[in-house]
């Protein structure tokens, strides 16, 4: 089954940062069942977006600051 690169990346990004955008939002809500299901839609706007936003940004693209950004909108 083939992925596209934005899966991919996403992917990764999820390994990588999961646990820091969760606790991020977790420590704004305070609610555990909100907090994992808006990491979920976190991770699913930047699966949308993170072609566009690398290309934006090219080698200025920081995928950490980049999430955080989307989790805290």
């Amino acid at each position: 089954m083939y992925k596209s690169s934005a899966a991919q990346a996403v992917e990764a990004l999820i390994q990588e940062y999961s646990k820091l955008v969760f606790h991020t939002i977790y420590g704004l809500t305070g609610d555990w069942e909100e907090s994992q299901d808006l990491t979920q839609d976190t991770f699913h706007q930047a699966l949308k977006s993170i072609d566009a936003a690398r290309a934006k940004s090219g080698e200025h693209f920081h995928a950490k600051a980049w999430l955080l950004r989307i989790a805290l909108n």
